[in-house]
């Protein structure tokens, strides 16, 4: 008897553990893709000051609520050691999403918000076809395209503000790079495998910055559910399917085609 209930503690365990873990993956492009605008880790050398932190919301469009202004405030106040990236994408700026998955999609979603002139950068059209539903102004096909940062720069009038990559291919990285103006901002999400060439005598020359982008802090939550519950983030339209737990492999499956945005697991 007592070997049974140690072996029943056990796969209790275990299933705790599988669906936590399962949890954690569907929440984390939600959470990811909205913490990507709310924070910027700025790196400091050893024993340099820090500079203030405290960044109002106040160049933003009509478009953004006064709840989601009063949310970046309360986040800004609560957490004076982060930059709200909020600061990185004002209203009226030209952006470029590279990826439009569930984290890209994301992104969109909430510079389209924010007041930005939003670029879609995929090779799936129907993804594109979503981003243009979800608030992007325009769209470019990286596969029909031979040069997409020329045509982004093409349709942006010399390059876009802002360049999201939300891939982590280091090809996709530069092209980001390559799709920025002068003063422009890289801010890569994605988690590039290989290294990276860069001209950085033009980013030096054309004052250009690259910035990492880091989050899922369980801080970070509630700020993020405030934007669903307000509607601008729209969870549903990207959900491209549902599979019981005995199915999950056949939802990794949907996931790897490269076709889909996200697949959730019903417990």
């Amino acid at each position: 008897m007592r070997k049974i209930l140690k072996v029943a503690q056990r796969e209790y365990v275990a299933t705790a553990k599988t669906k936590a873990f399962i949890i954690g993956v569907l929440m984390a492009p939600v959470i990811i893709g909205a913490i990507i605008f709310f924070t910027s880790r700025t790196a400091l050398d050893k024993g340099a000051a820090r500079p203030a932190m405290n960044v109002a919301v106040t160049d933003l469009s009509n478009e953004l609520s006064e709840q989601i202004k009063a949310s970046f405030d309360e986040y800004n106040r609560d957490n004076p050691e982060r930059k709200i990236l909020i600061e990185q994408v004002k209203a009226g700026e030209k952006v470029a999403i590279f990826g439009t998955g569930g984290v890209g999609m994301n992104c969109l979603q909430i510079a389209a918000a924010v007041g930005g002139n939003v670029i879609a950068v995929d090779m799936v059209k129907e993804k594109l076809d979503l981003a243009l539903q979800l608030g992007a102004s325009d769209v470019v096909d990286a596969k029909a395209e031979g040069q997409p940062a020329k045509k982004i720069r093409k349709i942006s009038g010399g390059g876009v503000d802002v360049a999201m990559e939300c891939i982590g291919n280091p090809v996709t990285i530069k092209t980001a790079y390559d799709s920025i103006k002068p003063g422009g901002r890289v801010i890569i999400v994605g988690y590039p495998a290989g290294p990276l060439d860069l001209n950085l005598a033009r980013l030096m020359f054309r004052e250009q910055q690259i910035i990492g982008s880091l989050g899922c802090r369980s801080v970070d939550f509630p700020h993020v559910i405030d934007l669903v519950r307000m509607g601008r983030i729209k969870v549903e339209p990207i959900v491209s399917g549902r599979f019981p737990l005995e199915d999950i492999n056949k939802g990794l499956d949907q996931m790897r085609s490269g076709r889909t945005l996200r697949t959730v697991v019903v417990i």
